[in-house]
This record gives C-alpha cells, structure tokens and sequence, in this order.
C-alpha cells in the first residue's frame, strides 16, 4: 500500500489505543516523559513497518536525527521520499508513465512557413495562424 493509506491506517489505530491507555496527572513531570516516549514509540513503529528497499536508508536517517521527530513530521519526510521516487521511476501512483514527456514542435513540410507560436504554422501569405500557404 503507499505512505498516505498506511499513514491513515496506522494513526487511527493508535489515536483508538491512546483513548484506553490515559497518563494520569501529576506534577512531578512524569506525564509529560510518557507522552514523549509514546509519541517516540509510535514513530519508530511507523518506521519499521516500512519497506526496508524502499524505505531503509531514510528510515536510519530520521532514527538518527536528535530530537527524534514527531510522527506527523516523519510521515510528511517518508510521503516526499516515496513521491520522489514515483517521480524517477518514471511512473504515477497506478503505475503508468508519467511526467517527463518532452512534445516535440510539429515538423511541417512545407518550405513556406518562416515563423512558429506554440504548435500552429503561420502563413507567409496572409499572416494567419493555422495554416501555410499552399493551404491559404
């Protein structure tokens, strides 16, 4: 499945396990330390439930970064990654050719035609556009 379905997956599963699992209040500063360690295990599930080809080196490089990020903010670096290589791959999401197509100017016959806007002829006879002289 790609980024964005497995992201949406994935939270709504622990947004429905953090509504059974409630940090009791306190002021000795404990709460705020289990948020933090549960916003960083969720990180690091959502990281290792990645495809290790596609997704491996990147997945070292965000375990690396100190602090370690929000999972929101990991998800927006993986879902550019995996646009990145949909775009040298050379494919969209369905896996067709995509983007990258260069057009090519039409390529008239007729030695008449001195001068080209976008993809229509101009006509040495009368100026018009559309059309070349032996058509005018």
């Amino acid at each position: 499945m790609n980024v964005v379905i497995y992201y949406c997956k994935f939270k709504t599963i622990y947004d429905e396990l953090s509504q059974y699992s409630i940090v009791p209040p306190c002021k000795c500063g404990s709460p705020v330390t289990i948020v933090q360690e549960r916003e960083k295990e969720k990180v690091i599930q959502f990281l290792m439930r990645l495809d290790d080809d596609l997704y491996g080196n990147l997945r070292s490089q965000i375990l690396t970064l100190e602090p370690l990020r929000t999972l929101g903010k990991v998800y927006a670096m993986v879902s550019q990654e995996e646009k990145h290589k949909m775009l040298t791959r050379g494919r969209d999401e369905r896996g067709t050719e995509a983007a990258f197509v260069t057009q090519e100017a039409p390529k008239w016959k007729n030695s008449h035609i001195q001068q080209f806007t976008g993809d229509k002829p101009k006509c040495t006879h009368c100026g018009k556009m559309g059309h070349d002289a032996s058509r005018c």
